[in-house]
């Protein structure tokens, strides 16, 4: 934590100074919780859930740091926080273990609110989505837009930084990397995907991880099934990342997984704001589950094929419908 942060936690509290910003209504802050924890204690919910894990399945720190990209010291925080909420328990001979089943668990997940910072992060994508924030705009800048403080400001800008959404400009605040906005945009973004994602299925070193893979089939397979309940645009776009990203990894090239994984944090609110299609969702899993199918037999050749056939008629499908979606958001 830094000093300016620990000064501000020692400081007597003192009565609130009228504003002249009145108007204005202030972000609410999440006090006690580091950010980070709380948006880890989520992530673990969903893998969970996603997983299908059972009453007694063991969690360690180690698997779930590499799964979500992070040091074991905010997934112990975060697993200290789920112990607290009766969704895991620890026994000091096997570790953390599950402690719900699967329907206790979705309504856990459906009673964890957006932290302060998961609304900012949102809401800034969005107006610069939207075309209502410029490309270039310093931290002042976004204080005085958005009402709130300059540690939570931090925190969402780093967290932004760390998924390549934007960088520093070369003389002051931040500069927003390109996004997936415009029609243009998306279908250049489906050819990126076409040159990324087949071929990365041809690595000599691809290898299939079979606790992913059943995790990808069960996912796919309820998504066909209309098991998944109300899908929104959020939860289905978390859904298909997962299974293109996995199946990237699955070669073994970091280079690759990193392209990905950085392009889709470009494509998340475009994808979650306008051009989430209900009708389309158990069609992508059938195209999902034919691609799995055919690395099941180990045929990565026409796994590939697939997959591309599968991108290209998503890129022409969703392409031809966010003409419409991409001036409805900006509209708003």
């Amino acid at each position: 934590m830094s000093s300016a942060k620990s000064a501000a936690a020692a400081a007597p509290k003192t009565a609130p100074r009228p504003s002249s910003r009145a108007g204005k209504k202030k972000l609410p802050v999440k006090k006690g919780r580091d950010v980070l924890q709380g948006r880890l204690a989520r992530q673990i919910l969903q893998h969970m859930r996603d997983a299908n894990l059972k009453i007694g399945d063991a969690l360690t720190e180690r698997t779930l740091a590499n799964q979500f990209g992070v040091s074991r010291s905010p997934v112990r925080n975060a697993l200290k926080l789920l112990t607290e909420q009766k969704a895991i328990k620890f026994e000091p001979a096997t570790g953390y273990q599950v402690a719900l089943d699967a329907s206790a668990l979705e309504a856990q997940l459906a009673d964890v609110p957006d932290t302060a910072a998961d609304t900012l992060y949102m809401t800034i994508l969005r107006d610069r989505f939207a075309g209502r924030i410029d490309r270039l705009i310093g931290e002042s800048e976004l204080k005085r837009r958005y009402n709130v403080s300059s540690g939570l400001l931090m925190d969402v800008l780093l967290r932004m930084f760390d998924e390549g959404l934007i960088r520093r400009s070369q003389g002051h605040g931040w500069l927003f990397t390109p996004m997936v906005n415009t029609v243009e945009g998306y279908r250049a973004s489906y050819e990126f995907r076409l040159a990324l994602e087949p071929a990365a299925m041809q690595s000599s070193r691809y290898r299939i991880d079979p606790q992913q893979f059943e995790r990808l089939y069960a996912e796919q397979m309820k998504l066909l099934k209309g098991e998944m309940g109300d899908l929104t645009g959020r939860e289905f776009f978390e859904y298909n990342t997962r299974f293109h990203e996995t199946l990237v990894e699955f070669s073994q090239n970091e280079f690759l997984l990193q392209a990905i994984r950085q392009h889709n944090q470009l494509r998340r609110v475009v994808e979650y704001e306008s051009f989430f299609q209900r009708a389309r969702v158990a069609e992508s899993a059938r195209e999902h589950l034919e691609v799995l199918d055919a690395l099941k037999k180990g045929d990565l050749e026409w796994a590939g094929t697939l997959m591309r056939r599968h991108l290209q008629v998503a890129g022409q499908t969703l392409s031809a419908f966010g003409a419409a979606g991409a001036a409805s958001a900006a509209k708003g």
